[in-house]
């Protein structure tokens, strides 16, 4: 048994969790897990305050329940932490929400598991991180940390008008029509693109910097990824017409869109973007605002998480 274990819950996350289910929660564990803290958060912030008070008092084990922005705010807090026992955690992802892509990741190559066995059964994996550091226009640096995936550009955008999306709208259509709606809309990019130091000019549509297999809903933007090998799968999209880019849009949950000549892979450690006019970013599914300068880096083997037995 762990000794000390705590939940973050995300009650903001895509699906709702009423007392029952945190009651049921509660009950199962208690024979699983020998101290067990249940925390609620409403908030990105809530979570990583959560996780520095929760270092601080020596907790063992932090299992995120929410989607990808809650395991996101934890990672955040946990690599924000300046305290020893930060580097100590062991982090099991909790899947509940309308996303955790990086639980597919963490799973893979199983399709289905039972997110609550990998609390107490499993096997531990040291993984990588990554950085993303990017100047705002008042020329302030800002920095986040992610484990899954981000993006500069029409991805970015997607994630911003979902976030702007009608509260009424079901969950399904707030993600199918930002979609729809920027590939017909948006523009491509020139970028200056710098991958461990080698720098080229393209015309791009959007460029995904990847730790994780699966971001959107399960779409398959980095097959090749390993979790810590310290290096990115960067996937670069150049410029390409809205029917073709709709016309290929199931690749991406096929896992054959290395297919279309228009998208270009490349692996590296340190990935940056300059642009004459601010983009959009994006890290782990959270818009992150506009930079014309922003910097990716992995950072080895950061984490400890719990993943299936061999």
């Amino acid at each position: 048994m762990n000794k000390k274990c705590a939940f973050i819950i995300n009650l903001r996350s895509g699906n709702s969790h009423d007392k029952k289910e945190l009651r049921a929660l509660k009950i199962f564990f208690q024979s699983k897990v020998a101290e067990s803290e249940f925390i609620i958060t409403e908030s990105r912030e809530d979570g990583i305050n959560a996780i520095q008070r929760l270092v601080e008092k020596g907790v063992t084990q932090i299992v995120p329940i929410g989607g990808d922005g809650t395991f996101n705010s934890v990672v955040n807090g946990l690599l924000k932490t300046k305290h020893s026992n930060g580097q100590k955690v062991l982090l099991s992802c909790g899947r509940w929400g309308t996303g955790q892509d990086y639980f597919k990741t963490l799973i893979y190559p199983y399709k289905k598991y039972d997110w609550r066995e990998l609390v107490y059964n499993y096997q531990i994996k040291h993984v990588d991180a990554a950085e993303m550091v990017y100047k705002v226009a008042e020329g302030e640096s800002r920095k986040h940390y992610f484990v899954n995936m981000s993006s500069a550009a029409m991805t970015a955008e997607i994630i911003s008008l979902r976030e702007h999306s009608a509260k009424w709208m079901p969950s399904k259509l707030q993600y199918i029509y930002p979609t729809i709606k920027t590939l017909l809309e948006y523009p491509p990019q020139q970028v200056e693109l710098t991958v461990d130091g080698v720098k080229k000019n393209v015309n791009i549509m959007t460029i995904t910097v990847a730790k994780g297999r699966f971001a959107g809903g399960g779409m398959k933007f980095a097959e090749k990824i390993e979790l810590n090998d310290g290096l990115f799968e960067i996937t670069i999209f150049l410029a390409m017409k809205p029917a073709k880019m709709l016309l290929n849009l199931s690749r991406l949950y096929s896992g054959n869109i290395e297919n279309v000549c228009e998208v270009v892979k490349m692996w590296g450690k340190v990935v940056s973007i300059k642009s004459e006019k601010p983009i959009p970013l994006e890290f782990d599914g959270e818009f992150a605002g506009y930079s014309s300068d922003v910097t990716f880096a992995t950072i080895s083997k950061a984490l400890k998480v719990c993943c299936p037995p061999s």
